[in-house]
């Protein structure tokens, strides 16, 4: 009988981790065909439940398998079962030191050190059979946990890292995360995936995300917080020491606003009805107007704008919203025809003219599928006189419709008045865009939001101005801070032309290891604005120089910076493609469409690049670049000295299980080079290996400071909670020169 080893590593809460592992012995293919989990939280106490298809892709025979579940590092499990195809079975629970003998004795028999990230944590185990060729097998899991908080903010984290073990990608991988809480749920974000929030209430949310044919290769990682404020505020932050530190803020109201109790607002819908609009396009376009008539609250005020060669409006002044003015609208919007030429200049300016300055939201929503060709026709001069026009800081919001528009215009007009621009493909329906994002800003709660941090200064901000605050939104800003402390967090505005503020008192530590995705999403949002700068006003070379410096740091890989997985940097300016150069046309959007969503990203990018001339990967907060077929660290200094490893060797192994927190990186490849706590480590098949014995710190000697360097090196210095349990090396219950003397006699010296 065929016999292979299955290694499911599945629902693993931590940084780092996979979910499907398949490493069969001898070989054969396993493809993960499904993977669907349900979660459903209930204040901290999660239960999560997993339903993962496998398929045997050989031909014929029959294996046996084994899954193993790692225990994350902390966490306990209430609850564990397993079904195979309706079959409960039993899991045994492994120690720690069992489960990573197992861990590297597959790495031994297949010369893939992918399960060394896994070093260190206990499992459960349990026996599969048999698994037919060329049918599927079906693995049901449930466990419990208490999700971990800190302050007012909840983390769960799934394990959905597939990349290196499934044979082919997955046909399909959904995840539901159902959230209730007896205090009410305010940001709700995901630093790794893009996610649908729908929120029910104050104290229930749901979190979706599905894909289809995906290789997924990060953990679903999932924040919450909850607090009984008006508007809930949280601060996220991550700093080594020596160096400034990086913050997310997280702002969101409470969701249970009536239509009454928003700000008011007074909105001008901005209509192009020239001759290229008509056809289906008028329709939606009307569509879309009606639905926003529809749902503008009591105490809202409104008009409309349309405009062709020449420009009309609805009534000759903003009106009340009653049934008889919404009625009358609608009436007025479904006899409007498409004609004539394009005349944005006109149609801003009358929109601008109606506003007032009284406590009111001022808003225009402006929608346009042409470049403009009446009056004043010149993107610098319509911006220059919108700029003098707009005195009440309106939010423009601008939608073009197709390729034909002007995308450097449309996004400056909504860059430069608080609000934003978007784009609806050919195909699109124009209505649904609008729609959905009308729903998004119906309910102002708070604008003109400023922050203050008090006496600690904070820079590089993205966005660097907030932007309003809207029932069932959340901003999310990225910066930098430098000193440390405890300090008050204000947050400030108007509603209803009322000031108002809301208060936290936030930590910046010198010190914060947690979070080691905010450097690379705060250098995302910069590499975003920074294309944007140059797409909208032309190359420079600083600019260029800073880009390229921030995605080699970083790894981000976006369709203009291909030279990051070369050898070389660009030391002259480089063209970032067509849609750079152009200001309207299908490239010129898409162009538009990278920039914006790089400036504004919540989730991190893709990190996993190969082809012929190279790599990129991004492991937790590092960026390895695949040079010659190793693995390189981008912190490692030209130069300077490494501790060899031979792969696979005992002393390899040994440092697997003195260091495991080197283990995702070790799973990167059999050619590796990372510097980590100072010290850089080369891992090769046939390089010599070096001792470096006691003398941690390279001084020539070995004494207590080279103890220092190694406890440092693991992360905690000494007198920090935790010291004791971490550098007792031989048991004794204290930590002293004899502790040393273990991890001395480790690297093969005794002084």
């Amino acid at each position: 009988m065929k016999r292979m080893l299955l290694v499911c590593l599945l629902l693993l809460p931590v940084s780092a981790g996979a979910d499907g592992i398949i490493l069969p012995e001898p070989w054969v293919e396993l493809a993960i065909v499904r993977h669907v989990v349900n979660v459903s939280i209930r204040d901290q106490a999660a239960v999560t439940e997993i339903d993962q298809t496998f398929l045997n892709l050989a031909r014929f025979g029959e294996v046996e398998g084994t899954y193993m579940f790692p225990i994350p590092e902390g966490a306990v499990i209430s609850a564990f079962s397993m079904f195979v195809d309706g079959e409960q079975l039993t899991a045994e629970l492994l120690r720690a030191d069992e489960a990573r003998k197992i861990y590297t004795d597959i790495v031994r028999r297949r010369i893939d050190p992918a399960l060394l990230e896994y070093a260190g944590r206990g499992a459960y185990r349990a026996r599969i059979f048999p698994i037919v060729a060329g049918q599927e097998k079906r693995v049901q899991l449930t466990y419990s946990e208490v999700v971990p908080r800190r302050d007012e903010v909840r983390k769960y984290v799934y394990p959905l890292n597939t990349e290196k073990f499934s044979a082919r990608p997955l046909d399909l991988v959904m995840m539901q995360v159902e959230i209730a809480s007896s205090d009410p749920i305010k940001s709700v974000y995901s630093p790794s995936h893009k996610i649908e929030v729908v929120r029910s209430d104050d104290h229930r949310v749901t979190v979706s995300y599905t894909a289809e044919k995906t290789t997924p290769e990060t953990d679903f990682v999932l924040y919450y917080s909850v607090s009984r404020d008006e508007v809930g505020m949280n601060l996220l932050t991550y700093r080594e020491p020596g160096q400034d530190g990086f913050y997310m803020l997280l702002a969101a109201p409470e969701v249970e606003v009536t239509a009454g109790e928003a700000a008011r607002k007074r909105v001008a819908l901005v209509l192009d009805r020239s001759g290229s609009m008509s056809g289906e396009k008028m329709v939606q376009a009307r569509e879309a107007l009606k639905f926003v008539l529809r749902n503008l609250n009591v105490q809202d005020e409104f008009n409309i704008v349309d405009y062709s060669t020449l420009v009309s409006s609805f009534a000759s002044e903003m009106a009340d919203v009653t049934p008889k003015t919404i009625s009358a609208a609608i009436d007025y919007v479904d006899k409007l025809e498409a004609n004539g030429g394009t005349n944005i200049h006109g149609a801003l300016l009358a929109a601008l003219h109606q506003l007032r300055d009284d406590g009111y939201v001022n808003m225009v929503l402006f929608m346009t599928d042409g470049l403009a060709t009446v009056g004043v026709t010149q993107n610098s001069e319509i911006l220059k006189d919108v700029h003098e026009k707009n005195r009440l800081d309106a939010r423009i919001f601008a939608f073009g419709v197709g390729y034909d528009v002007n995308t450097h215009l449309l996004d400056r007009l909504g860059t430069e008045n608080h609000g934003t621009s978007a784009y609806v493909a050919p195909g699109e329906d124009i209505e649904t865009e609008v729609s959905a994002f009308y729903a998004q800003v119906s309910h102002p709660v708070l604008s003109e939001v400023t922050l203050d941090f008090g006496r600690i200064s904070v820079g590089d901000l993205y966005p660097a101005a907030l932007p309003d605050l809207f029932k069932g939104s959340q901003i999310v800003q990225f910066g930098r801070y430098s000193a440390s402390g405890e300090e008050m967090m204000t947050l400030s505005g108007t509603a209803n032309g009322e000031p108002m503020s809301f208060s936290r008192q936030v930590s910046f530590p010198a010190e914060a290891p947690e979070n080691d995705f905010l450097p690379r999403l705060w250098a995302t949002r910069k590499v975003g604005f920074l294309l944007d700068q140059i797409r909208l006003n032309g190359e420079d070379k600083e600019l260029v120089e800073e880009i390229v410096s921030l995605s080699r740091t970083y790894g981000i890989i976006t369709p203009y910076t291909s030279f990051l997985i070369v050898e070389d940097e660009p030391t002259v300016p480089i063209s970032f493609g067509e849609g750079f150069v152009q200001d309207s046309g299908a490239d010129a959007v898409a162009a538009s469409e990278a920039t914006r969503g790089l400036a504004g990203a919540t989730a991190a990018p893709q990190t996993t690049v190969v082809n012929q001339e190279g790599g990129v990967r991004v492991v937790g907060r590092k960026t390895f670049y695949l040079r010659d077929g190793v693995w390189k660290d981008v912190e490692v200094v030209e130069g300077e000295a490494a501790v060899t490893y031979r792969f696979g060797s005992a002393r390899y192994f040994d440092l697997v299980a003195q260091q495991p927190h080197l283990g995702p990186y070790l799973a990167l490849g059999k050619e590796l080079i990372v510097r980590h706590g100072g010290v850089t480590y080369r891992i090769g098949v046939d390089v010599e290996e070096t001792e470096r014995g006691g003398d941690f710190n390279g001084d020539g000697r070995v004494d207590f400071t080279d103890f220092s360097a190694f406890a440092r090196h693991f992360g905690t210095a000494a007198g920090e909670a935790g010291y004791e349990a971490v550098y007792d090396l031989n048991g004794d219950g204290r930590v002293g020169f004899s502790d040393f003397q273990v991890f001395a006699a480790s690297y093969g010296r005794t002084e």
